[in-house]
């Protein structure tokens, strides 16, 4: 198909394009519609992720999430779900986008930029995760009677 010119990285990426033109013809394949499909799913994290900060309360999330579940069942579990299954949505589809743009290479200097940029933020977002993290599962287990991290209060 005239790709001898092309490095390695493109071969792969118009491989992977020729199976799934096959598998849902070149209008329809989802490869194509990646950064589409990732802002479609932050639509929908966004929405229900008001719908559930509408009822969630920081001072007991537990018996927020309970009522969420079992008195509000025919929406307030499915918009739990639409959540979750969004968000794992969405972040499948933005490994498979990067991906897709890195082996294309496309915007190089505008990519350095970022991972240079993006790189010094790790530290302080991955302490701010810990944080968040010990803190729910602290306040979750308190709940319970246990005390997962005593130092935490």
């Amino acid at each position: 198909m005239g790709y001898e010119g092309l490095s390695v990285r493109r071969r792969i990426v118009y491989a992977f394009d020729r199976m799934g033109d096959k598998v849902f013809t070149q209008e329809y394949n989802p490869l194509y519609w990646l950064g589409t499909m990732c802002f479609f799913f932050l639509m929908l994290i966004t929405i229900s992720g008001i719908y559930l900060f509408l009822f969630y309360r920081t001072s007991s999330p537990y018996e927020t999430v309970q009522y969420l579940t079992i008195h509000q069942w025919y929406l307030g579990g499915i918009m739990r779900s639409i959540h979750r299954y969004a968000s794992d949505g969405f972040v499948l589809f933005m490994a498979i986008h990067l991906l897709r743009e890195f082996l294309l290479a496309r915007a190089k200097q505008i990519l350095i930029m970022f991972l240079i940029m993006g790189m010094e933020q790790i530290p302080s977002v991955a302490v701010a995760l810990m944080g968040l993290r010990h803190g729910a599962l602290n306040s979750l287990y308190r709940h319970r009677g246990y005390r997962l991290f005593p130092c935490m209060g």
